[in-house]
């Protein structure tokens, strides 16, 4: 029955992946996601029926499903993280690209004077001038 399941959750998320609109940020990530949860409910299963006949005992299986509990849920929660992060680079890459202005350092003007006293003024003016 897992095997069903899963085969019908992998063929879902490759429509999903086909069909969704290619400007979508994150599309691999999610469909990664999918076939993690699969692959690591898979290993849960392995864990249940070693336990069921007899290969682990108990100790070991609670080590096993502490293990694969904390390690599931930091990988997802990477692959979360990515998932959203990619969308806003990608906002923020599209904001960047659809603007038109020049980036160049500006500089409020100075008056070299009013800035410190002679030469530390003047010194000042340059530094910000110049570079």
């Amino acid at each position: 029955m897992y095997g069903v399941a899963s085969k019908d959750m992998v063929a879902w998320a490759q429509a999903y992946k086909s069909e969704i609109d290619p400007d979508v940020s994150g599309i691999h990530l999610r469909q990664a996601s999918t076939f993690g949860l699969i692959a690591f409910f898979g290993l849960y299963g392995v864990v249940y029926l070693s336990r069921l006949t007899g290969v682990l005992d108990h100790y070991q299986e609670r080590v096993w499903y502490l293990c694969m509990n904390i390690t599931t849920k930091l990988i997802m929660l990477m692959l979360f993280g990515g998932i959203r992060s990619s969308r806003y680079h990608d906002l923020i890459v599209n904001m960047l690209v659809n603007t038109h202005f020049s980036f160049r350092r500006q500089v409020a003007v100075l008056d070299p004077e009013a800035a410190g006293n002679g030469d530390e003024g003047q010194d000042l003016y340059k530094q910000l001038i110049e570079h």
